[in-house]
């Protein structure tokens, strides 16, 4: 299945790979795997990644991934 999101957040809450695109035409910009054990922690410091690398990412996320959306 492919979801597309603005949303970092969601993305590591539903994901298990997280591609990022950008640009026009669009182009990828990193392929990233997403852990299977989604650990607190390990979820924090790759959503603080996510936003730190890809800047752009900042201005559309709402910065909670404790739970997926309902």
């Amino acid at each position: 299945m492919l979801l597309s999101t603005h949303d970092a957040g969601q993305a590591l809450a539903m994901a298990s790979r997280i591609l990022v695109v950008a640009g026009q035409p669009a182009t990828l910009l990193a392929d990233i795997a997403v852990p299977d054990h989604r650990d607190s922690a390990a979820i924090g410091r790759l959503h603080q990644d996510l936003l730190t690398r890809f800047t752009f990412l900042a201005r559309t996320d709402p910065g909670d991934v404790s739970s997926p959306p309902a």
